[in-house]
């Protein structure tokens, strides 16, 4: 059940599209907006499975940094074991890998809600509570964002304190602790690796 909560908590915002006149909204304006919009997609019947998978994927490239979610799924040290061909090959293929894991979960979804808090910024950075409330249980997630050239962008969510990143990073360093770099990237190939929340 956890596991369902958290990925419907995380392709809530992920999935959502945002389209602002003038000003650029602050992050917890743009999550609040994403939500809505996302919602009545999923509540849209004349949208097959298919349709909206495709708007996740749209969406996710606009609202999520993935190049540097993968690069902090790394970590420092193991990013510098990677020559400058196996970086990039391994930007694509996390956010290829990425982007396929979350938006096959849409048809999970089940009238699940968001309620906000009130954010926290600091500088170029923020954090944003919230609580996914599902058959009348309440789940706490926080978003991590940052402010990037092109607006507010995600870097990483947790949920009851479980990081996405830390998790991926953990599974990375475990495959990259007795391997090389190629074997991490052919796992990505193969798609052997498991979502982080497993499959």
């Amino acid at each position: 059940m956890r596991q369902l909560r958290y990925i419907a908590a995380l392709l809530l915002i992920l999935s959502a599209s945002l389209s602002f006149a003038g000003e650029t909204p602050g992050p917890e304006e743009a999550l609040k907006t994403s939500v809505n919009t996302i919602l009545k997609t999923l509540e849209n019947d004349t949208l097959s499975l298919e349709k909206k998978q495709e708007r996740v994927v749209t969406i996710m490239d606009q609202m999520f940094d993935l190049a540097l979610i993968g690069k902090l799924c790394l970590g420092r040290t193991n990013w510098s074991r990677f020559d400058t061909d196996q970086k990039t090959e391994y930007t694509d293929l996390f956010a290829d890998f990425f982007k396929a894991f979350y938006s096959g979960k849409i048809e999970l979804f089940n009238n699940e809600k968001i309620v906000f808090s009130p954010g926290k910024i600091a500088g170029k950075k923020a954090q944003i509570p919230t609580h996914l409330v599902s058959n009348g249980e309440k789940t706490a997630m926080l978003y991590r964002m940052y402010r990037s050239n092109s607006g507010w962008k995600v870097y990483d969510v947790e949920v009851e304190g479980i990081s996405i990143v830390k998790s991926y990073r953990s599974q990375f360093s475990q495959v990259l602790k007795d391997g090389s770099p190629e074997t991490l990237l052919k796992k990505l190939r193969e798609k052997e690796i498991e979502g982080a929340t497993g499959n």
